[in-house]
């Protein structure tokens, strides 16, 4: 048993299919401790850097550990993103985190701007989103699913 384990759940996984738990409550995420599978970009996010596994439910192979513990803390990781002129992609630029007690995965995503009002053509804009959650977990039972 951990004392303690931070696990990241992905905005768009658990909004897909995750369901709302709080402080307080107990818990069994299916996680992965390879976090080369998360993106470049956000493993380089210093405050990714405390991530010691991520929630997957999704993908041609499931993780094959369970943690299983009590949520301790709970932080919405908000990307924010430069997004230029023209429609081209965004560019995630840096993160702030906001502290809370649940785990929404009805929470707006786009959370300071109206993603069906785009900017007119010869602008940038900076936007913040919702990248997910960093939970941390007490008490952790950490399990291979496939023993």
């Amino acid at each position: 048993m951990q004392r303690r384990v931070v696990a990241f759940l992905s905005e768009w996984e658990w909004a897909c299919c995750g369901d709302q738990f709080a402080v307080g409550d107990q818990v069994t995420l299916l996680v992965s401790d390879d976090l080369s599978e998360l993106t470049e970009e956000f493993r380089n996010d210093p405050l990714a850097a405390d991530i010691d596994v991520h929630e997957s439910h999704h993908g041609p192979e499931l993780p094959r550990l369970t943690a299983t513990g009590t949520v301790a803390e709970v932080s919405m990781l908000v990307g924010q993103y430069r997004r230029p002129a023209a429609g081209r992609m965004a560019r995630r630029i840096g993160s702030r985190t906001q502290p809370g007690d649940a785990v929404d995965p009805g929470q707006f995503r786009y959370l300071y701007e109206d993603p069906r009002q785009p900017p007119p053509d010869d602008t940038t804009t900076i936007e913040e989103q919702a990248d997910g959650w960093l939970v941390t977990l007490t008490d952790v039972m950490i399990k291979d699913r496939t023993d």
